[in-house]
């Protein structure tokens, strides 16, 4: 995708966020916090797939960039990240050990959701983190930027 993105990945498996548009930035901030973003979602998981769209908070960006971050530092903690119409959500679990347990679900119609969960490690969680500190510096948190 071309869009500002980030990504959650193992050997074999994808979480993809991507902003698509964000709009009135950066004169126009978000009741939520941040500006108002429409992201592309894409989950390849066990051989199962799927594509959406969803909303957020461009805060909730930087939210879990701050909190994915600390868990990277401590080996410890959860940093979760999930859309303001509660359709996509994503948990990141280290273990203490360098593991990262990625869980989470996302759904566009009543009763039509995929959950997914894999294991990943710190090695992969860098990019990832990359990527997040890109957006979250361009976005700001949620005062949005000044």
């Amino acid at each position: 995708m071309d869009e500002e993105s980030f990504a959650i990945v193992s050997s074999s498996d994808r979480i993809m966020v991507g902003i698509v548009r964000v709009p009135g930035f950066p004169k126009e901030t978000f009741f939520m916090g941040g500006y108002d973003a429409e992201c592309a979602i894409e989950i390849q998981c066990n051989g199962f797939s799927a594509k959406g769209h969803s909303y957020f908070s461009t805060a909730m960006f930087h939210e879990f960039y701050n909190n994915l971050n600390q868990t990277h530092i401590t080996l410890r903690g959860i940093a979760k990240f999930s859309s303001y119409e509660n359709d996509f959500y994503l948990e990141a679990e280290s273990d203490g050990i360098g593991h990262v347990l990625i869980r989470g679900s996302f759904s566009k119609e009543p009763g039509n959701e995929l959950k997914y969960y894999f294991e990943t490690d710190q090695t992969f969680i860098l990019k990832t983190l990359n990527d997040l500190s890109k957006i979250a510096s361009k976005y700001g948190n949620e005062l949005g930027v000044k």
